[in-house]
């Protein structure tokens, strides 16, 4: 029987359904994903990613990478002329080539290696997310993750593109950050973390948050029964890996509790000040530093 997923991911997230569908064992990814990131800390990415990353994929990957992932694994690309559009490939003639199309995918603009856009079998891309944010397969149904916290704000406008069918599917993302439980990072703070690597210890808490949000997902839609039998709800007995995701763990729970202190000021002062108006305070900032000193960690569908 073919166990192999129907999957599709942009940027990052292409390397994450690349990595699943090859086989690649769970501690080995682990291992890679924490060589890398320790390589970037001490060497900087900018212009440099690219380079990098190919190295890795070629070093990680099996050699019938192209093989184990023809068919059921979709890299989205965007492609640039002679008009912006996303495209999605999924057949590969080679390693080489399969490594090429993620490498395509992940083209940041100047940043991954000098050059706003890259060829790709005689044509020109960049960054598949550019144009396809959480690409999807061809399936009937698909499961969206997304690496970034979009619940908060997909909720505030769900309501209002509901009647639009074709907006409101963009909008129903499964699993996110903040999906199942609080997440104190903005935005702003993951992508930075997407550029410049999280210290080990963050890294490991958020691949442990990533098992209890799939565990809670898959709790809610009751393909656990064990867990429902058992009660366990919210990710509940989704497992960790340790190493010093406990110390990330306290780090976040510190930067919640400094979060909600900010909203509870800035609620209770209509002139908008409360704590953001007294960011010289000592235990402001100490709560700030504890929390936020640290800086990629990457589906259906995943971005």
């Amino acid at each position: 029987m073919d166990l192999k997923v129907q999957m599709a991911g942009a940027s990052a997230g292409s390397l994450a359904v690349a990595t699943y569908n090859c086989g690649l064992e769970p501690e080995k990814a682990t291992q890679a994903l924490h060589e890398f990131a320790s390589n970037c800390r001490s060497n900087g990415t900018r212009y440099r990613l690219g380079g990098l990353l190919r190295d890795f994929l070629h070093a990680y990957l099996p050699d019938d990478a192209h093989e184990r992932c023809r068919g059921n694994t979709h890299v989205a690309l965007t492609r640039l002329f002679p008009v912006v559009r996303s495209e999605m490939v999924s057949e590969f003639e080679s390693k080489d080539d399969f490594i090429n199309a993620l490498l395509t995918s992940c083209h940041i603009p100047f940043y991954f290696n000098g050059s706003w856009m890259t060829e790709f079998r005689g044509k020109f891309y960049m960054d598949g997310g550019v144009a396809a944010f959480i690409p999807r397969p061809p399936t009937e149904y698909a499961v969206k993750v997304c690496c970034f916290p979009v619940n908060e704000v997909l909720a505030t406008v769900q309501d209002r593109v509901a009647q639009y069918e074709r907006v409101a599917s963009l909008l129903d993302v499964s699993i996110s950050p903040d999906a199942y439980e609080p997440w104190p990072f903005n935005y702003a703070k993951m992508v930075t973390w997407a550029l410049v690597p999280a210290d080990d210890d963050m890294l490991r808490y958020m691949i442990n948050k990533g098992r209890r949000d799939a565990r809670a997902w898959a709790q809610r839609m009751l393909l656990v029964p064990q867990d429902a039998a058992a009660n366990l709800t919210g990710g509940e007995g989704a497992g960790d890996i340790g190493g010093g995701a406990e110390r990330a763990a306290e780090r976040v729970r510190q930067a919640q509790a400094q979060r909600e202190a900010v909203a509870e000021g800035l609620g209770s002062n209509g002139d908008g000040t409360g704590l953001r108006g007294r960011t010289g305070d000592p235990s402001v900032a100490k709560v700030t530093s504890a929390g936020m000193q640290s800086c990629e960690s990457g589906s259906g569908s995943e971005r």
